[in-house]
């Protein structure tokens, strides 16, 4: 098992200098709210002696698996310079739409870092609305960033 301390510790110093209010979850990932979008990054093993920084992003959740919903992921998935759609399987019929990105992170530079959570962020909050009203599910974050904290 590879310790991938210091490529944990890259990541976060990153995301620090380059975006304010960075969170970490229990898991410890990483993440920043972009309007109605929630981007994460998670570092992870990979290979023998590397690892990975994962960005990704909700766009949906709790849809219903459609073929048209599928056919979207299928045509379009791969149609953004950042990231490409991911569904994951909720069971019952459900499934999740993530847009997914992934760097090698055993020597990640914070601007390749940066444009691509920022576009992932941009991506899904310009999107979200739009997917909701089409295929149905939830967004992550439906009330506009003020209204959070009130």
């Amino acid at each position: 098992m590879t310790d991938i301390t210091a490529q944990k510790e890259l990541v976060q110093a990153h995301m620090g200098s380059l975006f304010d209010g960075v969170e970490m979850d229990n898991d410890g990932d990483l993440s920043i709210r972009y309007g109605s979008s929630r981007v994460f990054v998670r570092v992870h093993e990979f290979a023998e002696d590397s690892a990975l920084a994962m960005v990704f992003s909700p766009l949906l959740s709790n849809v219903e698996n459609t073929a048209e919903l599928r056919d979207y992921v299928a045509f379009s998935g791969a149609d953004y310079v950042f990231g490409s759609f991911l569904l994951i399987d909720r069971g019952e019929g459900k499934v999740d739409l993530l847009m997914k990105h992934n760097l090698l992170a055993d020597h990640l530079v914070a601007d390749e870092l940066g444009f691509v959570v920022a576009g992932i962020a941009s991506t899904c909050d310009e999107l979200a609305a739009e997917l909701a009203g089409r295929f149905g599910g939830e967004v992550f974050h439906p009330e506009a960033p003020e209204e959070a904290a009130q």
